[in-house]
């Protein structure tokens, strides 16, 4: 159990550093770890506020991150060779709640989508009420993404990255 919290953090500071170099005074702070969820932030350094925010679940690749810039979804398959510039879709199901995101950027091994904010409040509340989740996007096969353990992540990276919930529970600080 450990093993698989620390390969997780290193997956997800690795994801979160992808689009800058490091710096000796940075610093990747847990913030959970639930079931096979993990929740981190990136700070520029010891003493400054999370410019980044990030939690994956560790057994699916599924990740999500937050910078300045909004927030993403990420698919992560290390067995994946994508060229440049994948055009398509994530599609994401949780319950009776049916997501579509546009792949926007992608790596070789990834593909990432931007998230409204109205989106990412929907998405989490309906995550906070469901046992699992399935995310798919272009001809691969379906991910089935266990939610056991993800309010307590999800709820952490929601206060990291500011996002309201869609009620005064999870996520919400009654000090902003």
């Amino acid at each position: 159990m450990f093993a698989r919290g620390l390969a997780a953090l290193l997956i997800a500071a690795t994801a979160a550093l992808i689009a800058g170099d490091a710096t000796a005074d940075e610093a990747m702070v847990p913030l959970a770890m639930s079931g096979a969820w993990v929740a981190v932030a990136h700070r520029p350094s010891m003493i400054a506020p999370a410019d980044t925010c990030m939690v994956i679940n560790v057994d699916s690749g599924i990740a999500f991150r937050a910078d300045g810039d909004g927030v993403q979804i990420r698919i992560i398959n290390k067995s994946w060779s994508l060229p440049s510039g994948v055009k398509g879709k994530i599609n994401v199901t949780v319950g009776k709640s049916q997501m579509w995101f546009d792949i926007g950027d992608n790596t070789d091994n990834m593909v990432m989508a931007e998230m409204g904010d109205d989106s990412a409040i929907e998405l989490f509340g309906a995550m906070d009420k469901a046992a699992s989740m399935t995310v798919s996007t272009g001809k691969a096969a379906p991910i089935n993404v266990s939610l056991t353990g993800s309010t307590k992540a999800t709820t952490a990276f929601r206060t990291c990255a500011g996002i309201k919930s869609s009620a005064a529970g999870p996520g919400s600080n009654p000090f902003k």
